[in-house]
């Protein structure tokens, strides 16, 4: 044979020896996945394309990757990618930073990181705020308070650092200057023994002592500063003989967190405050006395415990607020227009000194406390919605006093003495009392009403109404309602049994076209009656044929009082106790 079947084909195949050439364009299935594949026109491109974009250490790298045995191309890319990544920070913080964050200056915007540097260049707080240092170690401006207040100008901001300062003479402030201390802990002034004392003497304001323990003076006053809006915050005074502790001569001084411990000379005060000043969240122990509080002065969050003569002196507009008082003398009125409200009294109370008005005494709790309106004087007070319990009470001898809604228990009592009248004595509970008597009024003119616990006796009403009887009226006269068309008006009777009786006159006198107070129901001492007729106790009482005597009512008579005494002189000059009640026919 001189040619084989196969030997035309030559024309249309690629030899597999490579014997013959294409003369055609190949086309590829897919990208090349092994070292020894072609590659497609689109694959090169693409590579070329991308190289384009890199650096001469970047293609170098790339190649360094190609020509790694093993793999697709593109898994060798991406396990070179990983590995590259290791050494860098996700985004989105998934992974923590192990080495240090250098960065190219401080920060010049809000949310700019701050290098070590820009953070070393801010001063300690603590120091930055303030206008001199004293250290008594010698680490700061000054040794002592009284060369730190010298020193510096008025307004300094004056740091004492921790440490005892020995001082040997006054330390005097200038206008607003401010002595701050580390912490009263640690921070202490030290008078040694002798007459001296931190103190402002000038027409000034916003002066400020705080942070400080201070002990060991003899002056009449440890810390005394004149001027307006002055401060004591957060201190710890320790008294001794002949001392007060702090007074702020000026408007709207403030003691605040302070601790007042051992001012115990007679005649001297913890702490005093003049015009619209606040003493709140103080500790006043085993002291002489409190607070002396002289007009508009608020008491607030005090803790009074072993006051030896007075737990405040309140002259005048003074509000004494959430205080508790332990084991101490009373709170003692000396002005007008006070309110003492949600306080705690135990072995205490409160008194007045004086004639003192419109006093509000409301929602304590007193045990063992007595509240003592003794003067005459005393008028317009107002003891409402406290707790009593243990002994003592409410004793009352002044007029115009209102005693409404509170709670006795115990051996407390409430007493209206006979100093008092026009009184409004109400909704009291006295249920829980042991004491004898619960309430009892001696004086006239009272209103004592719907008290829970108390006697029948002593429940009274009264009205007011015009006299036009011609005549005055006094204490104990019988009247009569008068047919007049303002229905206010009343009169005196000489008919025996008269069915228009009001009650009985239980005020001063009452002139003539004036009004006054009639006393309607409940027990008197001073009814006026007539014995021409025995009265025996238990009678019942209708008038006179005398102007404003009562006797002993007939068959048919109207009766208004029935005898608690008896009377069987032939006059009218008889005075008898006798509990008056709605007038009704015999």
């Amino acid at each position: 044979m001189g040619r084989t079947m196969w030997l035309e084909s030559d024309r249309e195949y690629i030899r597999r020896d490579g014997g013959n050439d294409m003369q055609g364009p190949l086309s590829l299935s897919g990208t090349p996945t092994e070292a020894n594949h072609a590659a497609r026109k689109q694959y090169i491109d693409d590579l070329i394309g991308a190289l384009s974009t890199l650096t001469p250490t970047e293609i170098a790298a790339l190649i360094a990757v190609l020509t790694v045995p093993g793999g697709t191309i593109d898994a060798r890319i991406t396990a070179a990618l990983a590995a590259a990544l290791v050494a860098y920070l996700p985004i989105d913080g998934s992974v923590a930073m192990t080495g240090l964050l250098t960065l190219s200056g401080a920060p010049v915007d809000n949310l700019h990181a701050a290098t070590k540097l820009y953070v070393d260049s801010i001063p300690p707080p603590s120091l930055d705020t303030y206008d001199a240092v004293v250290d008594a170690a010698g680490g700061g401006d000054y040794t002592t308070l009284v060369a730190a207040c010298a020193g510096e100008a008025a307004n300094a901001r004056i740091f004492v650092k921790r440490g005892t300062y020995n001082e040997v003479a006054d330390v005097v402030m200038k206008d607003a200057q401010m002595l701050i201390g580390e912490n009263p802990d640690d921070t202490v002034i030290n008078f040694g023994g002798a007459n001296r004392q931190i103190v402002f003497a000038g027409a000034g304001s916003n002066l400020c002592v705080k942070d400080l323990t201070i002990r060991n003076s003899t002056n009449s006053m440890m810390v005394d500063l004149q001027g307006d809006y002055a401060r004591v915050d957060n201190c710890r005074l320790y008294g001794g003989a002949g001392l007060e502790g702090v007074s702020l001569i000026g408007d709207e001084g403030v003691v605040s967190n302070t601790l007042f411990s051992g001012f115990a000379t007679a005649g001297m005060y913890a702490a005093r405050l003049q015009q619209d000043g606040i003493v709140i969240g103080c500790s006043f122990q085993g002291c002489q006395r409190g607070v002396f509080a002289n007009f508009g002065v608020q008491v607030i969050g005090c803790q009074f415990a072993t006051i030896a003569q007075e737990t405040m002196l309140l002259q005048g507009h003074n509000c004494v607020i959430g205080n508790q008082c332990y084991g101490t003398t009373p709170i003692v009125i000396s002005g007008e227009e006070s309110q003492i409200v949600g306080n705690y009294f135990r072995d205490s109370g409160i008194s007045v000194d004086g004639a003192h008005e419109d006093i509000v005494i409301s929602g304590n709790f007193f045990i063992n406390s007595t509240i003592n309106i003794s003067l005459a004087g005393a008028i317009g007070w107002s003891v409402t919605g406290n707790s009593l319990s243990g002994s003592g009470g409410v004793v009352v001898n002044a007029p115009y006093t209102v005693v409404t809604g509170n709670s006795f228990k115990g051996t407390t009592s409430l007493d209206l003495q006979a100093g008092t009248y026009y009184c409004v004595v109400t909704g009291n509970n006295l249920a829980a009392t042991t004491a004898a008597p619960r309430l009892q009024d001696a004086g006239a003119a009272n209103l004592v009403k719907d008290n829970l616990g108390a006697d029948v006796l002593l429940e009274t009403d009264h009205t007011r109404m015009k006299n036009t009887s011609g005549a005055g009226v006094a204490v104990g006269d019988v009247v009569v309602l008068k047919a007049v068309a303002a229905g206010d008006e009343f009169t005196t009777t000489v008919n025996q049994g008269d069915d228009m009786v009001l009650g009985m006159c239980s005020d001063l006198t009452i002139n003539n076209n004036a009004y006054g107070f009639l006393q309607q129901i409940g027990k008197t001492v001073s009814l006026k009656v007539n014995g021409t007729v025995a009265i025996a106790i238990g009678d019942l009482l209708g008038t006179f044929t005398a102007a404003g005597i009562a006797m002993k009512a007939a068959a048919g008579d109207m009766a208004f009082a029935i005898a608690l005494e008896a009377y069987a002189v032939a006059d009218s000059n008889g005075v008898i106790d006798a509990l008056l009640i709605t007038p009704r026919k015999v």
